[in-house]
């Protein structure tokens, strides 16, 4: 037998919002935006291509394998955190 949640009142959802962004934020997460049922994350900072690809050239392409490295693992992270009706806060990456 299943037991269906209640949906929350805002207020509440609300709150279990925030409670996982201060949670995110301690990671190092940022704001970069927010609503009463969703806000969105970044970490880490953009690639600067035109700087590798300079080096790319005066390293005559020995810099590609960093560049291509940085490009694959490194720049800035997203993700959008969203509290449904029953207070599930839910992660997109």
């Amino acid at each position: 037998m299943s037991t269906l949640m209640p949906d929350l009142p805002l207020d509440e959802r609300t709150e279990r919002l925030e409670q996982a962004v201060r949670e995110q934020a301690r990671d190092g997460w940022t704001i970069e935006s927010q609503s009463a049922t969703q806000a969105s994350l970044a970490r880490g900072k953009n690639i600067s291509h035109v700087l590798h690809l300079l080096l790319t050239i005066i390293t005559l392409g020995l810099w590609a394998v960093v560049w291509i490295l940085v490009a694959a693992f490194g720049g800035r992270k997203t993700q959008v955190l969203t509290v449904d009706k029953r207070g599930v806060v839910y992660t997109n990456r």
